[in-house]
């Protein structure tokens, strides 16, 4: 049996890194759909793909779903 190959994975980050990730997101011109100050979805210019979504959290930081067409999934801790 093999592991089914998932299209995204889930991180919470902090504030300052999930925005760097929009600012480089705009930079590349990569559509960035913004709800407020606590909802972004970025999408690939050319084929309308997700590249990553982020929703704020009470705490601050950032639950980030990052699709792996463009991310790595890293490795979790032992």
């Amino acid at each position: 049996m093999t592991t089914p190959q998932h299209k995204s994975f889930t991180r919470v980050v902090p504030h300052k890194y999930f925005m760097s990730l929009v600012k480089e997101a705009r930079r590349v011109k990569y559509i960035v759909q913004q709800e407020g100050q606590h909802m972004y979805n970025v999408q690939d210019d050319e084929t309308g793909e997700k590249v990553f979504f982020g929703m704020k959290h009470s705490s601050g930081k950032w639950i980030a779903s990052f699709s792996t067409a463009y991310w790595q999934e890293p490795a979790l801790p032992a």
